[in-house]
């Protein structure tokens, strides 16, 4: 897409060793900076006299009041350095704890938080059981345009409606066999994956990885 750039990102959590409890917390989870332009309010104390930056979310919330709110997307943009630019984060409505609560702040803090704080309309503490695996997946979008040009609802149907192809195969924790790493090598090469670098374990240490 002309003036856009994007990173998808799956994250799996596997609790292979037993429950793990992720906390309550409002400050998280997946997250960038913003340049310094695009925050929302200056702070002349770390040198940042003037700022060009506007917020909102896929829900119509602008400004600062995008904080704690539950939305599919944030959209930080403005001027960068004179022209115009921004990012946003685009929660994929697969993700368990859809619509996910956002730690979006006005000094340019931007992050999609699934444990936040129920007190302020987050989902709380979450207990993976041992051996389930909790997904989250986010496009990070950087573009050089201005937000009517961008159009970030349109850009978040496209994400929603486009195939995340491949996406990440767990192995078994742990894995007892070198030839359970074969065959999930061998299906991630075929799903379209290139594949530069195998690592495995076996119980904590490191294991031959299966061959390329």
């Amino acid at each position: 897409i002309d003036g856009v750039r994007y990173i998808d990102l799956e994250l799996n959590l596997h609790a292979s060793h037993g429950n793990v409890t992720f906390g309550e917390w409002k400050d998280g989870v997946i997250g960038l900076r913003t340049h310094p332009d695009l925050r929302l309010r200056p702070a002349p104390g770390k040198g940042v006299e003037e700022v060009f930056g506007q917020a909102e979310n896929s829900e119509g919330v602008v400004g600062k009041d995008i904080w704690g709110k539950r939305a599919d997307w944030v959209h930080y943009h403005g001027l960068v350095e004179g022209e115009p630019g921004g990012i946003a984060i685009l929660s994929h409505p697969w993700n368990e704890r859809s619509k996910t609560w956002w730690h979006a702040r006005d000094y340019g803090l931007v992050a999609a938080n699934p444990f936040g704080p129920k007190k302020d309309g987050g989902d709380g503490e979450l207990v993976l059981p041992e051996g389930q695996t909790f997904t989250m997946s986010y496009r990070f979008l950087f573009h050089d345009q201005t937000a009517g040009q961008v159009k970030i609802s349109e850009q978040f149907q496209q994400y929603v409606d486009t195939p995340l192809y491949p996406e990440t195969i767990c192995l078994p924790i742990p894995v007892d066999s070198s030839s359970s790493g074969k065959n999930v090598t061998k299906t991630v090469l075929t799903r379209g994956a290139v594949l530069t670098k195998v690592s495995r374990s076996v119980n904590g240490k490191t294991a031959k990885p299966p061959e390329l």
